[in-house]
């Protein structure tokens, strides 16, 4: 697994991504946070610089990769942020490893992904498989990720159509697929929901088209210590969209 430690903090907070992303989809936030926390930013077995084994994968798998790194690196307790298929993972670290974590962020996240999102995330998958030129694909990816304030803005969808195209580490159609079955075959039902005992701010932006808002409030409504705050104007890439608003959150969560 490829990793990145930043910063001097006391605390450490770990940032796993989501879908098809790497430890890079963080940049514009980790120089914030890095003033005060240890930051570990990694990329998901299947994604940038990490190994893709080819074998199906699913979300407690990834999960049981994050534990590992983390022990690894002697880290016995962490804040944690989840982003998409990244916050599926840690529900499953709260639900299973309450010990490990101090206080969660579920970010655009999920109790299942819906039959709409799966529908889109295959087309994706066999245009890839298809050769379609990955311009065009883009094309179709940028409604479903980003929220009005991107979309009506030209100069901020070419910066985000920029970095989508150039990214130094695109991933393989090996590991979108096999990332792809983690998304799909994960349900955590309520009743496990119901079972996590870790304080969580439940985080969405409000026109998310991936992973839309009645997700997290199915989140908030069910997790005890869960609290949920919307994000306007902005879709699934708060992270992108919205970073020194994000970062303003997470220090006034977990500080």
């Amino acid at each position: 697994m490829y990793y990145e430690l930043h910063g001097q903090g006391e605390s450490y907070l770990v940032l796993n991504a989501g879908l098809s992303a790497d430890h890079g989809i963080w940049q514009e936030v980790v120089d914030d946070l890095k003033q005060s926390f240890r930051v570990l930013i990694f990329d998901n077995r299947g994604t940038g610089q990490s190994e893709t084994p080819d074998e199906p994968y699913s979300v407690k798998m990834l999960a049981r990769d994050t534990l590992a790194l983390m022990d690894v690196l002697e880290i016995k307790k962490t804040y944690f942020l989840g982003h998409s298929m990244g916050a599926a993972i840690a529900q499953e670290i709260c639900l299973n490893y309450p010990e490990k974590i101090v206080k969660a962020i579920l970010l655009s996240s999920y109790d299942q992904i819906s039959d709409v999102s799966k529908f889109h995330i295959d087309s994706i998958f066999k245009l890839q498989e298809n050769n379609i030129n990955s311009n065009l694909i883009l094309e179709t990816v940028l409604p479903w990720l980003f929220g009005s304030k991107v979309l009506s803005d030209q100069v901020l969808l070419e910066h985000e159509k920029n970095r989508m195209i150039n990214k130094e580490y695109p991933q393989s159609s090996i590991g979108l697929k096999h990332q792809v079955n983690a998304l799909n075959t994960y349900k955590i039902g309520k009743e496990n929901l119901k079972k996590i005992d870790v304080e969580t701010l439940v985080l969405v932006g409000e026109e998310d088209r991936l992973t839309p808002l009645r997700h997290s409030e199915i989140l908030n409504q069910e997790i005890p210590k869960a609290r949920l705050k919307i994000y306007p104007n902005c879709g699934h890439m708060v992270q992108l969209e919205e970073p020194k608003k994000l970062v303003e959150d997470i220090k006034q969560f977990f500080c």
